[in-house]
């Protein structure tokens, strides 16, 4: 028993290709959209924009911008479902495609993560630093009483 081959990630599917390697590819393709998206955790709103789900990007912009306590709460939950609302939200021309977009997002993300924690550690290794470098003003003795 066999089923119509599709286009994998690969490549296409040859003629008569077994169901197997189909269903061992759309188990891949499930596992990728339901995986956790570095992206949408750190962009969320923005990401979400992009991936044209206007809903999830206002309730996004609404939670981790206006009410700031709730932006961990963002940052878990589209961390966690971002992929697979890109997937159902954007139309994709294929899977590959859908795969370099995530790809970008990452890096964006991996990049700017870095950056920050540059900045970060630069402004703690100055405020260790930086005090010690100043010339401390020495006490005046004060009029005796």
């Amino acid at each position: 028993m066999s089923e119509t081959p599709r286009a994998a990630p690969g490549g296409p599917v040859l003629p008569g290709a077994p169901a197997v390697a189909i269903a061992a590819d759309d188990a891949y393709r499930r596992r990728v959209i339901e995986s956790g998206s570095y992206g949408a955790a750190f962009f969320n709103w923005i990401y979400l924009l992009a991936m044209r789900a206007w809903g999830h990007a206002a309730i996004a912009f609404v939670f981790s911008v206006i009410v700031p306590p709730a932006t961990w709460i963002v940052w878990i939950v589209y961390g966690l479902y971002g992929k697979r609302i890109a997937w159902e939200t954007r139309r994709w021309r294929d899977f590959d495609d859908f795969l370099a977009c995530q790809r970008v997002w990452t890096r964006a993300a991996v990049v700017w993560t870095v950056l920050i924690g540059g900045i970060m550690l630069l402004g703690i290794v100055l405020a260790i630093l930086f005090p010690a470098l100043l010339p401390h003003p020495r006490p005046r003795p004060g009029p005796a009483i």
